[in-house]
């Protein structure tokens, strides 16, 4: 790639975007959409042992599916605590300018 090095920058940001975008259409999944889905497979697993009784497969798959449900949560919540950071980011502290003054003697 040939130019100035601010060039250079901006073409690799907007290469960068675009490779994030087509990531985000393509592979990621909201949590909530992966929880909905693990929800119901817990509960298909969950039903199954209620009418045919637990065996070691179906108590290993509910197992991993306890242990899927509760990564997601966690990525669930993550998702929520940097989404509220931006929120207030954005809308500023309305406190800043009572905060950061300085006593007058």
């Amino acid at each position: 790639m040939e130019g100035s090095p601010c060039f250079i920058w901006e073409t690799k940001l907007k290469r960068t975007k675009k490779a994030l975008k087509y990531w985000a259409k393509e592979s990621y999944q909201e949590p909530e959409e992966t929880k909905k889905k693990v929800k119901n497979e817990l509960e298909d697993v969950q039903a199954r042992i209620e009418e045919h009784g637990l065996t070691q497969q179906r108590k290993e798959q509910e197992n991993a599916l306890y242990a899927q449900l509760t990564y997601i949560n966690g990525e669930e919540e993550t998702k929520w605590r940097i989404k509220s950071r931006q929120l207030w980011l954005q809308g500023g502290d309305k406190n800043t300018a009572y905060f950061h003054k300085q006593a007058t003697a």
